[in-house]
């Protein structure tokens, strides 16, 4: 299940079968300052619908 958003901003539930992915682009540079070498853990996480969707780990290393 994914929950998408209209034009009108209202939430949808649409379906998914097992399997099946969604992707959804987010700029994270543009709401974090990653401007300082290390290691970032990122992980989106949404409550929707009653239910809380959590993505798969990342670990970003930012070197410069």
């Amino acid at each position: 299940m994914v929950i998408a958003r209209t034009q009108s901003g209202s939430a949808k539930i649409v379906p998914m079968a097992p399997g099946e992915t969604w992707t959804h682009q987010i700029i994270v540079s543009e709401l974090f300052d990653l401007s300082k070498p290390g290691v970032y853990t990122i992980q989106a996480k949404r409550f929707a619908a009653g239910v809380l969707f959590k993505s798969n780990i990342v670990r970003v290393t930012v070197t410069r």
